[in-house]
């Protein structure tokens, strides 16, 4: 490699670190508001699932493997 080489690849670096944060800057409180209410919609606690339901959701998920599998 060559140094005219080595400065291009320098400079496509330095340029696209300085648009990479050019562009964080702009979106960043979309970014911020995005991620808050990413974290409010998360579920906190029970999830409302019957012993019951998750024998019927393992019945499932083990039928759909074997229809893979085999399938």
């Amino acid at each position: 490699m060559n140094w005219s080489e080595f400065g291009l690849i320098v400079m496509c670096v330095l340029v696209l670190g300085f648009a990479g944060a050019t562009l964080f800057s702009e979106f960043q409180p979309a970014i911020r508001e995005f991620f808050h209410r990413q974290q409010s919609l998360r579920q906190s606690g029970d999830s409302s699932l019957s012993p019951n339901s998750v024998n019927w959701l393992a019945a499932a998920a083990f039928a759909g493997a074997l229809l893979i599998c085999f399938g």
